[in-house]
């Protein structure tokens, strides 16, 4: 055992050692240096413990029997390749370029032994400060009680023990270490890798991870959940305030009530250049109203999110009550290959400027009015997955909406079943710059609008057909089928010859080929509650016409439709509609409506 009650200093590197024992400034260079590994038993040091060395630093001391390292309260630096100053009990890096005292050239691996299960080590009474130009390594049990990071390093924090500390990983401010390693500016922090336990110090604290580097949560890993301490909200954020990452969870990330996640990497370096996402292990939420006012958030500002695993809230059977999703970028794309369960929305969205999302997995909404909303600037939605909800909003969809296996469009479509209502409400706003495939396949009743999707725009005094212009919309269901007005009138410069000619505003609109087909399961009926418009030329392709199908059709509002097409009854409705075809005129708008009885025919598709 040394017996240093004053202090002790063990330093593999360059120093003026007469100048800290005559209680000067002791400057720290690592022009020369090596490494320097503690095994031995420090508990008769006291006061101040300096311990630096270069390559690889290891800190395992004997633990006394009432589980000290140290005696008394002790400050602990462990300085890890930072050249800088020692000063009475603090350490002050200083190695900017030309500075007399360098850092290492290489990187350092800093590998602490402190602490264990039964006796954690307590920053309380030692004070701990590591500083690391590279990698630190913890395999014992830390318990950090501050509301700042204790560490800086500039690599990877691996954690293979555990770690009590609710700020122990938030980086505030640029996100940048206090010192330069040899260069101009302060470097960034680094990233971690756990494969232990991250938890808060006392029930109920938040706990935030805040780094500018990769987050990897490995198998063995458990974020959020630390000697039954559950945190109320756990953040894990790479990359958001500087730098660049991504966050990968194969281990468990877990709350009471909030769970966000979020990555970027907006200047698209590292082995990470997007900045996304992915998840394949477990994300739970453990309060017993997690459905009421639980929270879970996966976004990426630059990348793609993808959802594998597990994402639960075992003592709630109604789920989590929001959950949010979100890729970044042009076109990132969302993929949830695992079953969600939320009780009042589950929400796609971008943090871009446009996303895809692949539902391989089921998407269930537990709640009266339970919404699943693909919030606009989506471009495709696909996936053999089903949504199983009250209302499904498709807001501002710019591509298609299906799940291809085949040939035969009948068994094309995006799967959506009834939420606990018994009828799912769809709003379909169908915004392309290029034709549309929509194909919607119902296990039970739906009511369908077409929200902010139009067949003209105005130009000027005229109107112009849209840019989907030519697509193809195609809805079956098991059960009954209701054609609804739309919630609100057509907004940026969208119309339709219904509200122009008709002045019918909330229509049924949609700018290409329909299919609404009814009762597949046997029986049902097909509602018209509302005008039907397809029009938006006088001469279209094959394929834009209007098919009705459905043991019983109720029809008593009239339908409109391009100049040349039909449109198609299976069985003789319960009123013949007034039709309207799209004729044009030699004035302004140049477009105009004109009775067509010849476009009525009983005839069912068939692809």
């Amino acid at each position: 055992m040394i017996n240093a009650p004053a202090g002790l200093g063990l330093v593999a590197a360059t120093v003026n050692a007469s100048s800290w024992v005559g209680g000067s400034r002791l400057a720290i260079s690592f022009a020369q240096g090596g490494p320097l590994s503690v095994q031995g038993n420090l508990q008769g040091t006291g006061h101040v413990v300096l311990l630096a060395g270069s390559g690889s630093v290891n800190v395992s001391p004997v633990q006394g029997p009432a589980g000290n390292y140290f005696s008394g309260t002790t400050m602990v630096r462990v300085i890890g390749g930072v050249g800088g100053t020692f000063s009475g009990v603090d350490f002050h890096p200083g190695d900017a370029a030309g500075s007399p005292t360098p850092s290492a050239s290489s990187a350092t691996t800093v590998t602490l032994n402190l602490g264990t299960s039964s006796s954690p080590f307590s920053f309380e009474g030692t004070h701990l400060r590591v500083w690391s130009l590279g990698n630190i390594v913890n395999h014992g049990v830390l318990d950090q009680v501050s509301s700042n990071p204790p560490f800086e390093w500039t690599g990877t924090f691996t954690n293979s023990g555990t770690i009590y500390g609710s700020h122990f990983f938030d980086v505030h401010g640029p996100g940048t270490v206090s010192f330069n390693g040899n260069g101009t500016s302060a470097l960034l922090y680094g990233g971690l890798t756990n494969n232990g336990v991250i938890g808060a110090s006392h029930p109920g604290e938040p706990l935030v991870i805040n780094l500018p580097g990769t987050v990897i949560n490995n198998g063995t890993g458990t974020i959020g959940l630390a000697a039954g301490n559950i945190s109320e909200s756990v953040t894990v954020l790479s990359g958001v305030i500087a730098g660049g990452g991504a966050i990968l969870n194969y281990g468990t990330i877990q709350a009471s009530n909030t769970i966000h996640i979020q990555a970027a990497n907006f200047a698209h370096s590292g082995p990470y250049v997007n900045g996304g996402v992915f998840t394949n292990g477990s994300i739970l939420l453990l309060s017993n109203n997690a459905s009421d006012d639980g929270l879970l958030q996966i976004w990426s500002n630059t990348g793609n999110v993808g959802v594998q695993g597990t994402v639960t809230a075992p003592y709630d059977a109604n789920g989590i009550g929001r959950i949010g999703l979100a890729s970044g970028g042009s076109g990132g794309l969302i993929t949830v290959a695992t079953n969600l369960v939320a009780s009042s929305a589950i929400n796609f969205f971008t943090l871009g400027s446009s996303y895809n999302a692949n539902v391989r997995g089921n998407l269930s909404l537990t709640g009266s009015n339970g919404t699943a909303e693909f919030f606009g600037s989506a471009q495709n939605i696909t996936g053999p997955g089903a949504i199983a909800a009250d209302r499904v909003l498709f807001d501002g969809v710019a591509g298609n909406i299906n799940n291809r296996v085949g040939t035969n469009p009948l068994q094309n479509g995006l799967h959506i079943a009834n939420g606990p209502s018994g009828n799912t409400a769809i709003t379909i706003s169908a915004v392309g710059t290029s034709p549309q495939a929509i194909n919607l396949t119902v296990a039970g009743n739906a009511t369908v609008n077409s929200g902010r999707t139009a067949t003209f725009v105005h130009s000027d005094d005229a109107l112009r057909p849209v840019s989907n212009a030519g697509s193809n919309l195609l809805v079956q269901t098991t059960g009954n089928l209701t054609v609804a007005q739309s919630a609100s009138e057509l907004e940026d410069n969208g119309t339709s010859l219904s509200a122009q000619v008709l002045h019918i505003s909330k229509g049924f609109v949609f700018p290409g080929g329909i299919v609404l087909i009814a009762g597949t399961g046997g029986s049902g009926s097909l509602a018209l509650n509302t005008v039907v418009d397809n029009g938006y030329t006088t001469t279209a392709s094959a394929g834009q016409g209007i098919f009705f199908q459905a043991p019983t059709i109720l029809s008593p509002n009239p339908v409109v439709t391009n100049g040349n097409t039909w449109v198609n009854f299976s069985v003789r409705p319960s009123v013949v509609p007034v039709i309207y075809g799209v004729a044009t005129t030699v004035s302004s708008p140049f477009y105009t409506l004109v009775p067509d009885p010849s476009a009525f025919h009983i005839r069912s598709y068939s692809p």
